[in-house]
């Protein structure tokens, strides 16, 4: 696969996700523009702004995870990263367990973490907890992914694209992320494995990483 096809995978991917606040702005400044109650006005604006802050958090995490992002430099203020994985869950039922010791962390290594984030999230119905650990040397192979909850929903794509398989099956956007992490990783001679075990309360995905 070439690498304008994973670009037009990953702009499908954020597309994808900011029709929804993006369409409840538009929505929002139609109904304000016909609408002279006061109540509903302030419920529009309310809507207004939400939708505005959730597109802005999305733009933010994807800046970071896609693009060139962050400050210049080969390093990155993990906090910043901390913030956007933050934002990109808000009004969401997943909850963030941060466990990066690191203050700063490589570049690519933060943009890989993201992404792996984003596997982790799409296999999260519902509701459950997103858990991320990086050492305090942010040394690649501390780096974990977990993804827990009643309900979990693992995709064989998304096993394939962390391996660096790019079938046809594999290409679309929800897998994006982890074809892109794959890149990533293997330019380090690291390799992405998930695996899978079951707790009292649903099943655990763990995402790391190991010599390829």
């Amino acid at each position: 696969m070439a690498d304008s096809d994973l670009a037009a995978l990953l702009c499908s991917r954020l597309c994808h996700d900011l029709v929804s606040p993006v369409g409840a702005i538009q929505n929002g400044l139609e109904v304000l523009g016909d609408e002279s109650g006061a109540d509903m006005r302030d419920q529009v604006v309310e809507l207004l702004a939400s939708s505005t802050r959730q597109a802005s958090d999305r733009l933010r995490f994807y800046r970071l995870a896609f693009g060139a992002g962050g400050a210049f430099g080969d390093v990155v203020d993990t906090a910043e990263a901390h913030s956007a994985v933050a934002g990109l869950l808000v009004g969401s039922r997943v909850t963030l367990d941060w466990s990066v010791r690191a203050s700063r962390a490589e570049k690519r290594l933060m943009k890989g973490l993201l992404n792996l984030v984003l596997v982790g999230y799409e296999c999260i119905i519902r509701d459950g907890t997103l858990s991320v650990a990086l050492d305090g040397q942010g040394t690649a192979e501390s780096l974990r992914v977990s993804a827990a909850a009643p309900r979990l929903n693992v995709q064989d794509s998304l096993r394939g694209a962390l391996q660096g398989r790019k079938s046809a099956d594999d290409l679309d956007p929800k897998t994006a992320p982890a074809l892109l992490a794959a890149d990533i990783f293997s330019a380090q001679g690291l390799m992405p494995v998930m695996e899978e075990d079951a707790d009292g309360a649903g099943g655990v995905v763990h995402l790391r990483l190991k010599a390829s």
